[in-house]
């Protein structure tokens, strides 16, 4: 179990870049009023320069510090130079015209070095209104230190806005990777907001970020912490916590402990991000990486309202924690939802208190619509929480792993503030719904501790050990789930595109899954999504896992004949996505579109064989837009590709998705022919899903 120790450090830093006329200058994420452009040229610059011209540029760091920077200024490093130093510039900009920092110039990212001598490359203090990016950072040594790539630090200001850091490459920071000293506040990118501790509240003003956007960045080899902020307001007697953070769109690898970290936040995001090899000190070839594990992908403390949504987290080390997300000690209302999880030896998720018997507590936790695959040690850890919802969750488990699914922490004791022994309960409220559990492992899972234990409607597949929970109805759902290729989801998976990747997760169109679900208790399902962005709910019931098919299943009959066989079209309006046989794929989120080839649409499946043929299931296009549904249509059959029979016939339709039962017929060849594609002015012919059975 993870303990922090007081939280000193707090990590922010937004970057971003410029644009200047007749150079080629990084560009800003927002419109900045007029303010002095200065250029630094470490080859060619000189300090006795007016620094506003490419003509005229400064060279050092020395001379860049010795200038307090105004509102809207811009200071653009030159494209594949060098600095050695810490730039540590003075000034702060204000709402609309921020400061901003980046490069001009052709060629690689301005290199900024700390060489290990000094305690942060960038660094800003009680300043705001900065951006910052299209940087390479660095500050290696040969021993552990007090090192950071950046940090942006608080302390008596009152609320310090628009910090952003984009677009940045930080790598081999060496900090310091012990767990209770302070590794958490060294690393790549570290906000800290501190507290006088000697004063009382009435001496000191309350300070908090507000507006830190950390998104595009590269990090990698750095210790102990990849991203982190952390406060000393954080406590619940305080709460003065930061507020429109969003931590997005990074790469973090090979982290000494904890990829990311947010401390006394308000509604943080954590989203799209990738981050692999986090507690690498804990794996083989650490090197210089050395320390002593109790580390996550990411994790939020003393928050509220976090999402961690749309990640990949994979290959955290050591059991020592080692999962890819962790809900920690006093969270509420935190969101785990749409994250891909494999190959973490600790785990997918965790979910504890920190220290119940001083007071901490987590609450209110749902996780959802998340894929894990062979994560190890444990898939779900919860300890001494309450009130937590587990739904819809995809979990694969391979053959040759051990993995327990579920696991909760055992009721014990703690020392509370004054010393006092008090007993220390097990997790109390806790709901499993709608969870596909694929288990070839040979673990178990340990669920008999806690109070108010639910589970209904979880599918249990493979092997089934003695410990797997029993709940009512669980004999009917054992049977194959009929993904389209489970354990077959790989790594480097675009999230922001998601909806045509992890296609093994989806389910086949007669998977037994489908309608399966229950819908969830205190849950609103409008505007509910599945993990590929389809609606969580179509139908009456919700499938179960992390899928929500979209057409009418087959149910356990003969299948979907045309699941998968060579389809072929008169065109297609994109030649790579809306190819025929889009719609032949299960998946009724990609489609087939045609523009029409002189005036006709048609789209043809080959069955491979000829087949008796009872039933076709079209799924249109009125996901997208209810005129766009196929107007009017007719279906053909054939044994040959030659001679055609027209078997259904349809004018004026308006319903998305369509079931025509037919008299059995033999053919291995059918033919859709689209005679009006749609009951608007729009001229495109569209099937989402053309099923034959």
């Amino acid at each position: 179990m993870k303990k922090l120790v007081s939280v000193r450090h707090i990590a922010l830093f937004l970057c971003m870049l410029l644009f200047s006329a007749l150079i080629v200058v990084t560009a800003p994420q927002t419109t900045l009023a007029v303010g002095t452009i200065y250029y630094v040229d470490s080859a060619g610059g000189s300090d006795s320069n007016n620094g506003t011209g490419t003509s005229t540029p400064w060279k050092t760091l020395t001379k860049v510090n010795s200038v307090t920077f105004a509102p809207g200024d811009q200071l653009l490093f030159k494209s594949g130079g060098m600095w050695t130093g810490q730039l540590a510039s003075m000034g702060s900009g204000t709402s609309g015209s921020p400061i901003v920092i980046g490069s001009y110039g052709t060629g690689n990212k301005p290199i900024l070095d700390g060489a290990g001598a000094v305690s942060s490359v960038i660094y800003l203090k009680n300043q705001q209104y900065w951006e910052i990016s299209g940087l390479e950072i660095t500050n290696n040594a040969a021993a552990e230190g007090t090192r950071r790539g950046i940090f942006v630090y608080a302390d008596n200001a009152g609320t310090l806005n628009h910090i952003y850091l984009n677009n940045l490459y930080i790598h081999d920071v060496l900090g310091d990777n012990s767990f209770t000293g302070n590794g958490k506040g060294t690393g790549g990118i570290y906000f800290y907001v501190y507290r006088d501790t000697s004063k009382s509240i009435s001496q000191v003003t309350q300070t908090k970020f507000n507006d830190v956007r950390i998104e595009n960045n590269t990090i990698t080899r750095v210790g102990r912490t990849g991203i982190s902020m952390l406060t000393d307001w954080q406590k619940n007697e305080f709460k003065y916590w930061s507020s429109g953070v969003a931590v997005r769109n990074n790469n973090l690898s090979y982290i000494a402990g904890d990829g990311m970290i947010i401390i006394g936040a308000d509604q943080p995001v954590m989203e799209y991000n990738v981050i692999s090899n986090a507690n690498y000190v804990c794996g083989p070839n650490a090197a210089n990486y050395g320390g002593n594990g109790w580390a996550v992908g990411m994790f939020p403390f003393f928050s509220e309202g976090t999402k961690m949504q749309f990640n990949e987290v994979y290959s955290t080390r050591s059991t020592q924690d080692g999962q890819a997300f962790d809900v920690d000690g006093n969270n509420n209302n935190a969101v785990v939802q749409y994250n891909y999880s494999h190959d973490n030896e600790g785990g997918f998720a965790l979910n504890m208190v920190d220290n119940y018997a001083k007071g901490s507590r987590t609450t209110n936790t749902t996780i959802r619509y998340n894929i894990s695959q062979n994560d190890r040690n444990r898939v779900f850890t919860i300890s001494n929480v309450s009130n937590v919802k587990v739904y819809n969750n995809t979990v694969y488990v391979g053959s040759a792993l051990d993995t327990t699914i579920f696991w909760h922490k055992a009721a014990g004791t703690g020392t509370d503030a004054s010393g006092n022994t008090v007993p220390v309960p097990a997790v109390d409220n806790i709901a499993y719904n709608n969870n596909l559990i694929y288990n070839h492992g040979s673990g178990g899972y340990t669920v008999n501790n806690g109070t108010n234990v639910s589970f209904a409607n979880n599918w249990y597949y493979g092997n089934h050990p003695s410990t797997e929970p029993s709940e009512t109805g669980k004999s009917g759902r054992l049977s194959d789930p009929k993904l389209v290729n489970a354990g077959s989801g790989g790594t480097g998976i675009d999230l922001v595109n998601r909806g045509n990747n992890l296609p093994g997760y989806k389910l086949q169109s007669s998977s037994p899954l489908i309608n399966a679900g229950i819908q969830v208790a205190g849950v609103s399902y409008t505007g509910l999504k599945d993990f590929w962005g389809g609606d969580a709910l179509y139908g009456t019931n919700p499938d179960i896992g992390a899928f929500e098919y979209q057409g009418a299943p087959t149910g356990g009959g003969s299948g979907n004949l045309a699941l998968n066989k060579t389809a072929t079209a008169d065109s297609s309006c994109n030649t790579t996505s809306e190819v025929a046989g889009s719609a032949v794929d299960g998946d009724t989120l990609t489609k087939w579109c045609s523009h029409g080839t002189g005036g006709a649409y048609w789209w043809k499946v080959d069955l491979g064989a000829n087949n008796s043929i009872s039933q076709f299931v079209l799924t249109h296009a009125g996901r997208e837009n209810s005129s766009w549904i196929t107007k009017d249509y007719n279906i053909q059959t054939s044994t040959d590709n030659t001679n055609w029979t027209t078997v259904v016939t349809v004018t004026n339709n308006t319903t998305n998705v369509v079931t025509h039962t037919i008299t059995p017929t033999t053919a291995r060849y059918v033919k859709l022919n689209v005679i009006t594609p749609t009951s608007s002015t729009n001229t495109s012919a569209r099937i989402y899903e053309f099923e034959v059975r």
